[in-house]
């Protein structure tokens, strides 16, 4: 990680002064370079970085293991597309902890250690505007996708890319994430047996999206006012732009009212938007709830700032304080998880399974370990298959290099313990 800075710092240091040098007329860059020793020890610098990826990359597709022939026409309800990551020339990995290449590093991993053909993958489509306007409203869509784009979304993402042409916001971040947000709207349909994956009575019925989870991004009628816009901001926030979660379930409920769904929400911070959007009516049917949710996050962590408002919506809600570590927090777990399953009695799981618990991230300042990690998820899988309820499994926050190597070992565990479709 740290050597992933400074080669940033480097890179960014050679771009700088070359791009002072070069307005000369007699400018010459073999010149230039013989001239200066320092920046010719820095383009030393990095073309060994260059020469070391390259060879990182012969070793690593050296140990890929074969597509797997049993698997060549056959569908995974693993949803996926490349259009989820995000990328600014590099100048995202200073901007923000945030790995915005890790969908893809998780996708990698599947491939490169279970054999899975990428053809074996489902590819969402970009969610539509329509589709966005059900949980968000339509002035803060327009904004979004108008004027306001690159302001509104800085805001949101909480980095400092206000100063970016919009169209470059609604490329680089917006549609991004409205393919993740498809992907969820997906994922949740596959798992169900609503879209082409079709289930067998016998069949243990789940779906992975490698992306979405932005449980941060509130929806309609929620209004805090920071007095900065004519719309509502708090509509998205904490990198959460657009209501994948309450999407998904609107879906849902468009082909069965009386779904009951239960919300699994794993990630270190609260869930304040989902819990939030479905504080309201529109979550109960007949008066009675439709929606359930079950919150384990660091209570202690600052963010998201008004938790206290959105906890008297949470009907299972279990604070954690900094430093929890792998026993107590698997504890809570494992002794709370399956009561709430048996007690409400859902139709439908939707996990939350986001890896800012992590002991080394910067922003869960939790404890739990790369193997608590993979527990944890395991743990919900077997819940959920125990119980016989459909679970969509989404990855939300994590901000280590080491989140997507995390994300893809859970997943291989899940697909060969206890989804069994791997040997």
């Amino acid at each position: 990680m740290l050597f992933k800075k400074i080669r940033s710092v480097v890179l960014y240091s050679l771009l700088f002064i070359m791009s002072t040098h070069s307005i000369r007329a007699d400018f010459s860059l073999e010149a230039l370079i013989k001239d200066h020793p320092i920046l010719s020890a820095l383009t030393g610098i990095v073309a060994l970085n260059f020469a070391w990826n390259a060879v990182s990359g012969i070793i690593e597709w050296s140990q890929q293991v074969k597509p797997r022939e049993d698997l060549k026409n056959k569908k995974l309800p693993i949803v996926y597309s490349s259009g989820y990551n995000m990328y600014f020339l590099g100048i995202e990995k200073i901007l923000h902890s945030f790995d915005a290449q890790k969908y893809r590093r998780v996708h990698d991993h599947l491939i490169a250690k279970l054999g899975i053909p990428h053809s074996s993958f489902y590819e969402p489509k970009e969610i539509s505007i329509d589709d966005l306007k059900i949980v968000h409203d339509a002035d803060y869509i327009e904004a979004l996708e108008n004027t306001d784009s690159a302001r509104l979304t800085a805001s949101i993402a909480e980095v400092p890319i206000g100063f970016l042409p919009n169209f470059v916001i609604r490329n680089r971040i917006l549609k991004p994430m409205k393919l993740a947000t498809g992907g969820t709207v997906l994922g949740a349909q596959l798992a169900m047996g609503y879209g082409e994956h079709q289930w067998k009575e016998e069949d243990m019925k789940w779906a992975i999206n490698i992306g979405g989870g932005y449980h941060h991004a509130k929806g309609k009628g929620h209004f805090f006012d920071y007095g900065k816009y004519k719309y509502d901001q708090d509509e998205g926030h904490g990198f959460c732009i657009y209501g994948d979660i309450q999407l998904a379930i609107e879906k849902l409920w468009k082909k069965n009212p009386n779904l009951k769904v239960m919300i699994v929400d794993l990630d270190a911070h609260q869930g304040n938007g989902h819990e939030a959007y479905f504080a309201t009516e529109t979550a109960k049917l007949n008066g009675q709830h439709r929606v359930v949710i079950f919150d384990m996050y660091n209570e202690q962590n600052w963010y998201p700032p008004e938790k206290l408002r959105t906890d008297a919506h949470i009907q299972y809600k279990f604070g954690l304080a900094w430093g929890t570590k792998d026993a107590q927090y698997l504890k809570i777990l494992t002794d709370n998880l399956p009561r709430a399953i048996e007690e409400f009695n859902p139709d439908f799981i939707l996990y939350n399974a986001g890896t800012d618990i992590f002991e080394h991230d910067p922003l869960g300042k939790l404890k739990i370990s790369h193997k608590g990690i993979i527990q944890r998820d395991q743990f919900v899988f077997e819940q959920a298959q125990k119980y016989k309820k459909p679970i969509l499994m989404v990855t939300s926050g994590g901000y280590t290099q080491q989140s997507a190597v995390i994300i893809g070992e859970s997943i291989e565990n899940l697909l060969k313990k206890v989804i069994k479709v791997i040997n």
